[in-house]
């Protein structure tokens, strides 16, 4: 029995140091979010928008989705295997991408430093690595302390870059940190990585796993990142500004939450399914979402009243980004339903679930960003884009929850 009660007083003091470090590390981010788009402008948030798009979504594919199988095998050696082909697959794979856009001259094209955006997207993909390699060991602590850190550090650096680049500031110090951590990983960990005959046949039995959740999250990703791209010819640099910074106030919070929540759910998600006990999973869900919409719902009214009635002392460049925050409101509640479920595809082998779904994120942005186009209205793009987004979130839950409700979801 006090065996007992340690374990659960240790899980939960792991989470809690999780959700510490996350929300510390985000406040921090987030108030220089606010005072960083004033001192570098509407126009420089746009490009940083661009090269944050660019960032996460090659960062993301430079891993080809095998991060997540590191959640799934038994074996501590396997585990190992996937482990270092994650490193590898990062690097070769960044370096291919870097390549491929230097001579596509994409970066040229949008003032966004070529050397930087290889970095920073090296540094993403083994970010993405470490997270998912804590998450498999339920190593709470260091997870946050690496979240707390990372956001300090953008925040920091990105300030000191003002002083050497003041227009491309925000994405030197971006790109800096992800490097700087992604590096002190690969160190960290250097003797652990093995690379033997195995290795490959390791990363081809996984692959069937993760290419469908690859393909779905790539998609969502795109349909994510895509908007800066396309705003800008649309409605100019000021409305993409609005638009990045919006989703940073609303996101960031949200982030945090579902940052210190959704590892431990994970975790202990994997056990319930080896178990088959499936209204384990859903109860807790339905509890994680009623922990952070209690959080964040209010902070987020108390930040749109503020932004509205504060309007006129906002910077012209910056006017109006309350009514904006209103119209991605849906958006956002939509994805508090869905966040605790959202990394169980894998686990319940419903990957072509995801997979749909964001086909149509992305056709449903393509759509509102036409229609908004078309009747040249920013808000009808939002509106439309936002509340279209919140009802794929809450229906994707709701297919969830439906499935865990039978017997036979191991099936």
């Amino acid at each position: 029995m006090k065996q007992l009660l340690f374990l659960i007083r240790k899980k939960n003091a792991g989470q809690a140091v999780l959700l510490r470090g996350h929300l510390t590390g985000q406040a921090i981010l987030w108030l220089a979010t606010l005072s960083y788009s004033q001192l570098y402008g509407a126009e420089a948030y746009g490009t940083f928008a661009l090269f944050l798009g660019l960032v996460n979504v090659c960062g993301f594919l430079a891993c080809l989705g095998f991060e997540i199988a590191l959640l799934l095998p038994d074996d501590e050696e396997v585990a190992d295997r996937l482990f270092s082909g994650c490193f590898i697959v990062v690097t070769i794979l960044t370096m291919l991408m870097g390549g491929l856009l230097h001579l596509f001259l994409l970066p040229d094209s949008f003032s966004i430093p070529s050397e930087w955006l290889m970095l920073a997207i090296w540094g993403q993909g083994i970010l993405v690595i470490q997270h998912e390699w804590y998450t498999r060991h339920g190593d709470w602590k260091n997870l946050g302390r690496l979240w707390q850190k990372q956001y300090m550090l953008i925040a920091v650096v990105q300030g000191a870059c003002f002083f050497i680049d003041p227009v491309r500031g925000l994405m030197v110090g971006y790109a800096l940190t992800l490097g700087f951590l992604g590096g002190c990983f690969c160190c960290r960990y250097l003797d652990s990585l093995q690379v033997d005959r195995f290795l490959l046949n390791t990363l081809c039995s996984y692959w069937p796993v993760v290419c469908l959740d690859l393909g779905g999250r790539s998609i969502q990703f795109l349909a994510q990142q895509i908007q800066p791209f396309l705003i800008l010819p649309c409605f100019g640099p000021k409305k993409a500004a609005h638009f990045f910074l919006a989703q940073q106030l609303l996101g960031k919070p949200l982030q945090a939450l579902m940052a210190g929540h959704r590892s431990p759910f994970l975790r202990r998600s994997k056990g319930w399914v080896q178990q088959s006990d499936w209204s384990a999973i859903r109860v807790d869900a339905r509890r994680v979402v009623q922990q952070m919409a209690s959080l964040v719902v209010p902070f987020w009214c108390l930040l749109i009243i503020a932004l509205i009635v504060g309007n006129s002392r906002l910077q012209p460049d910056w006017q109006g980004l309350g009514p904006i925050l209103v119209g991605l409101l849906p958006c956002y509640l939509g994805k508090i339903c869905f966040s605790p479920v959202s990394g169980l595809a894998p686990l319940l082998r419903k990957t072509n679930w995801t997979f749909i779904f964001n086909g149509f994120l992305l056709g449903w942005s393509l759509f509102s960003l036409v229609l908004g186009f078309v009747f040249q209205a920013f808000q009808v793009f939002v509106g439309g884009y936002s509340v279209g987004v919140g009802l794929g979130y809450v229906w994707l839950h709701y297919r969830f929850s439906q499935l865990l409700k039978q017997d036979h979801v191991a099936a």
